[in-house]
């Protein structure tokens, strides 16, 4: 750990030294001598408008523009909203300068001086709570993506993972002209939406619907990006097709179509492929090939994928998926605005998977070794509406149902072999299962949202409704051998299970400003949420051939409903661009259990209120300095699972048994995030951290009998804690005009505390991990992307009361990723990823190196892209992972992807509306 820091030091010392070291220092006043913050001053070449570097003045309006050594004419601007511009020329740039104080005098609309100077539009201005940057002041290639704009703007950085940063905070949506495109997290637009349609990159704190339309500051410690579209490319459309195919049948097909007509906007979605993959082009490089720098909607670690809140893969094996999806939105009158989205998506599914598990005892280990074949076909459809309709100019309807249908088959078949450390065999078992799953959500979401014209005062009523509904019909046919009592479980059994769950929550808030800037809101809620969790069973039949015997000891019917009555009170307090805000809540939950097993009923009745209390303080230290805190107190009622006094006896290897007289939970939760950035310095910091302490709990009672058959229980008590914590900085520089380089590094660490109870022993585990990252990119325009990164996760489990004392691994991974853009219209990529595990058990292979190459020619005018490229060149692809919990430590071995060769082409086009200048161009109708 010290010497990751040691090293991270060491780095940005570097950057320090190989940073800019000419200034331009001034003041800027108004013609009254009041300083002027928050102007732009921004440095220009002459010959082409280059930007060459800006800044932000500070609030006693002084300024410090860093830049390199300038041979040729350079233009000096100083913008601020309602002041006339201020130019200044500069035939070379040598040596510090220190300009006189600058008086701005207010700006006179339609003067000639203003329109001389209008071409000089600001790179970036900062309105309010808005930081705004101008597209066009940000070089890109012609055709480059959003992406690429974004990694241009200083402050904004943008992961492998496609996760995106704003001066250290998190952006998690991404919208065009103000509203989503397909889903509010926007990934979608980062490596398909053309850099050269859009205007401006609009920045700003994330804001619910409800805070806009009561005009409400955000109490979020996150962004929103908007990105608004160039007048004369917003009326036409833009999109992609690519169709690859290659060795062992590896295929891979996409559409991407967008029509844009001014508040009407049109999207498409298609692909099929199976190289586990959504489908949709990222990038000039690999297309939908997996690589380290290929990520898009949500993609994590082990290979799921999502789109929209739809989970496509399964993280392991191999899948080949299909989809298409279709987005329609448009703005009426300029008041009402329609959103609609569909998305069809099948995936078939194969793995075969292989583990090793440690079960932990307190006064021993058992080993089990298993093995498993898997098939799954999945189906989905996912339908959604977004209505916000002005009723007036102050009151605002907004609807927002939402549809959701998935059907799955699934099918297994393995064994397993459960052995002591001497190696004495305890239990086996051998099994082919399938299990079909029928699954509808239905929602609807609705709001009616008051403006008054006092400020900051609204009216808000809301009315939330939502049905699953999910039928599981399953076929076990398992032999099971316990050789400890010389007793065998063969079972041949058809389950039909049902769980269902009915929530309605209606509720009304009204917000007055109570002084200058206090703020207090009352409200109250009802909701109603009923659980359903029914099973019935049936064995073999042989003389009918049929699932027609009733299995009594694995039927049961389970119920709970809930009505919870909720008074909620917060206060504000605004402060200059902070606020702290506290919530509290009451929840008078009265709620009944019923059960019926093995001829029994169980009825409960509890009435409980169970406090909700958050606190939440936004404190801006400095211009370039934030911090943002919160802590939270919650109590809740437990899942239908862990109260009902079922025994599920289904797995003949692990039976469970519910408990009702658990205590409710309590959780306690303190967080926070501090971020801070440098505009002159280019430079970044961000820091955040979080904790969750489970006061009461549930806490699992593993108990194994002579058989070595585990059974669990439930019970009340400290359930430990959860930590999180991280730290990060990053650095950007320019060598020369054309070439720059970024420098990152952080830490994120995790501390899970866990107890329990093995065998009436208590026990209590600590897993301490944290994984250092440092990267470097290096880029020289339009020729060459150089990036490299190297991350090291370490793994610290400690027990108490345990057999073992501790358990330690960890996980090495080193990434080179590089693009030459030459010659010209030639791309040639390349992606190298060593990884090796530590520790892992005997029989799995510890390192490996992944290395994905390719190569593109464009021709027909840049429009066409053919593509040679390889996964896996060395063949040596593999997904083995260890994993440890308070009870286990696991080492899995799945299924995946290793080496083929594809052979693909892509067509890109567009086609925007009229310009101004041109004759023979055409409009777009309507």
């Amino acid at each position: 750990m010290k010497h990751f820091f040691t090293f991270l030091l060491l780095l940005l010392g570097l950057s320090q030294a190989l940073s800019q070291n000419i200034s331009i220092k001034g003041k800027i006043l108004n013609t009254n001598r009041a300083p002027i913050d928050m102007a732009t001053i921004y440095l220009n070449q002459a010959k082409d408008s280059t930007l060459l570097n800006y800044t932000i003045s500070e609030a006693n309006g002084s300024f410090n523009l860093s830049v390199q050594n300038q041979n040729s004419p350079t233009i000096l601007i100083i913008s601020a909203d309602g002041f006339k511009d201020y130019v200044k020329t500069f035939e070379t740039i040598s040596s510090d300068i220190q300009l006189e104080t600058i008086i701005l005098e207010k700006s006179t609309k339609n003067t000639l001086d203003e329109i001389v100077i209008k071409a000089n539009v600001a790179p970036v201005k900062i309105k309010k709570d808005t930081l705004e940057f101008n597209a066009n002041s940000f070089k890109v290639r012609e055709d480059a993506t959003v992406k690429s704009l974004l990694e241009q703007l200083p402050g904004v950085v943008v992961g492998d993972d496609g996760k995106i940063r704003v001066n250290g905070k998190e952006v998690n949506n991404i919208l065009i002209n103000g509203k989503p495109f397909f889903d509010e997290s926007g990934k979608v637009i980062l490596n398909n939406l053309p850099a050269n349609m859009i205007d401006k990159v609009q920045i700003t704190d994330y804001k619910t619907n409800e805070q806009k339309q009561a005009n409400e500051a955000s109490t979020s410690d996150q962004q929103t990006i908007n990105l608004t579209i160039k007048e004369d490319k917003n009326k036409g459309f833009f999109g992609n097709i690519t169709g690859g195919y290659g060795s062992n049948d590896r295929y891979e097909s996409s559409l991407l179509l967008n029509y844009f007509n001014k508040d009407r906007k049109i999207s498409v979605l298609a692909s099929s492929n199976n190289i586990n993959s959504i489908g949709f082009s990222n990038g000039d490089i690999f297309d939908n090939m997996a690589s380290a720098r290929n990520n898009s909607f949500y993609y994590s670690e082990d290979g799921t994928l999502g789109i929209n809140g739809v989970i496509l893969g399964g993280g392991k094996g191999i899948y080949s998926t299909n989809m298409v999806g279709v987005n329609y939105s448009e703005t009426y009158n300029k008041k009402h605005f329609l959103g609609a989205n569909y998305i069809f998506n099948q995936i078939d599914y194969n793995n075969k998977s292989r583990s090793r598990i440690e079960n932990l005892l307190p006064n021993q280990r058992l080993i089990t070794e298993s093995e498993a074949n898997e098939n799954q076909l999945s189906t989905n459809h996912n339908a959604s509406v977004q209505t916000e309709i002005k009723l007036d100019k102050n009151l605002t309807l907004n609807i927002a149902p939402k549809v959701t249908s998935t059907h799955v088959d699934y099918h297994s078949a393995g064994l397993s072999e459960t052995r002591n450390l001497d190696n004495t065999l305890l239990n086996d078992q051998t099994y082919s299962n399938s299990i079909n799953t029928d699954q509808k959500n239905i929602s609807n979401d609705l709001s009616l949202v008051k403006a008054f014209k006092k400020k900051n005062r609204n009216l808000i009523t809301s009315f939330n409704v939502s049905f699953k509904d999910s039928d599981v019909n399953e076929i076990n046919n398992s032999q099971n051998n316990f050789y400890e009592t010389n007793t065998t479980d063969n079972r041949n059994q058809k389950l039909n299970t049902n769980t269902k769950q009915d929530k309605i929550n209606t509720g009304i808030r009204y917000k007055e400003p109570i002084g200058v800037n206090k703020e207090l809101t009352v409200g109250f809620s009802y909701g109603f949420i009923k659980d359903i969790w029914d099973r019935n069973a049936f064995n073999y039949n042989t003389f009918t051939n049929l699932y027609s015997t009733q299995n009594e000891s694995l039927t049961f019917q389970n119920s709970l409903k809930v009505n919870v009555f909720s008074p909620t009170f917060s206060f504000k307090h605004n402060f200059k661009k902070g606020h702290i805000l506290i919530n509290t809540q009451s929840n008078i939950t009265d709620y009944t259990l019923n059960s019926t097993f093995l001829n029994q009923n169980f009825k409960q009745n509890k009435v409980d209120v169970l406090p909700q209390v958050s606190i939440t303080a936004y404190i801006p230290v400095t211009k370039q300095n934030n911090l943002y805190l919160i802590y939270s107190y919650d109590e809740n009622i437990n899942n239908l699972n862990q109260l009902a006094p079922v025994e599920d006896l289904s797995n003949p290897l692990f039976t469970s048994l519910g408990n009702p007289d658990l205590k409710n939970s309590r959780k306690h939760f303190i967080g926070g995030n501090y971020y801070s950035y440098n505009a002159e310095k280019k430079f970044g910091i961000y820091s955040y951290f979080g904790s969750t302490i489970n006061t009461v709990g549930v806490i699992n009672n593993f108990y194994y009998d002579e058989s070595f058959k585990g059974n669990i229980t439930y019970e009340s008590g400290n359930a430990g804690s959860y930590s999180y914590f991280g730290i990060g900085s990053y650095k950007s520089y320019k060598f020369k005009d054309n070439q720059s380089f970024v420098l990152q590094g952080d830490v994120l660490s995790n501390y899970d505390v866990g107890y329990g109870i093995t065998n009436n022993q208590k026990f209590s585990s600590y897993n301490f991990s944290y994984t250092p990252n440092v990267g470097l990119s290096y880029r020289i325009k339009e020729v060459l992307e150089v990036s490299t990164s190297y991350s090291l996760n370490i793994n610290k489990v400690s027990y108490k009361n345990y057999t073992i004392d501790q358990s330690n691994f960890s996980r090495h991974s080193a990434k080179l990723l590089t693009t030459i853009y030459w010659p010209k219209n030639v791309v040639f990529g390349n992606d190298v990823t060593y990884t090796y595990n530590t520790n892992i058990s005997d029989g799995f292979k510890k390192d490996f190196f992944l290395w994905n190459t390719s190569l593109g020619y464009k021709f027909y005018k840049e429009k066409f892209t053919a593509k040679v490229k390889v996964y896996d060149l060395l063949n040596q692809n593999q997904n083995v992972r260890r994993v440890a919990t308070a009870t286990q430590i696991a080492d899995n071995y799945n299924t995946i992807l290793k080496r083929y060769i594809m052979f693909s082409i892509t067509y890109k086009f567009n086609k925007f509306g009229v310009k101004p200048e041109s004759r023979f161009s055409h409009d777009f109708e309507d």
